[in-house]
């Protein structure tokens, strides 16, 4: 697991990624399109910036159901997700056993923690790729 304190990584990685925000609360939140089938999930609209891009792809989520962060990876081909909420090691350890190898090889799982919680480190460090501390975002 890697720990980062600086924004100076984000932005570096803004060259080589894409980032695709799915909170509900944020002006950039990128929407799905309605499929109207209740069997059926909801569908990725693909956007100008993501089409045809072969950036890495980061999706953005805080305090999301799992099959929400699920239905986005597959449909958006999410190569990193970033967890902003109050997500659980169990949470994302489920999170990870769901996606990988069955429907992606592989994903990146990214966590944000607060700088006043030394102890993340050691919660998350079985779980989670990247741990982002303070607040990056």
């Amino acid at each position: 697991m890697t720990i980062i304190n600086s924004t100076a990584w984000l932005e570096e990685l803004a060259k080589t990624h894409i980032f695709l925000d799915f909170r509900p609360e944020s002006a950039d939140c990128v929407k799905m399109t309605p499929t109207h089938a209740g069997i059926i999930p909801d569908r990725g609209s693909e956007t100008d910036e993501t089409a045809g891009n072969d950036r890495l792809r980061v999706g953005i989520f805080a305090d999301e159901m799992p099959q929400n962060v699920i239905t986005r990876v597959v449909n958006y081909g999410l190569d990193a997700i970033l967890l902003c909420g109050k997500e659980s090691p169990t949470l994302i350890r489920n999170l990870r056993a769901t996606v990988v190898p069955d429907l992606r090889a592989s994903l990146q799982i990214w966590k944000t923690a607060g700088a006043d919680t030394p102890e993340a480190a050691d919660r998350y460090a079985d779980c989670v790729d990247v741990l982002l501390r303070g607040s990056l975002l």
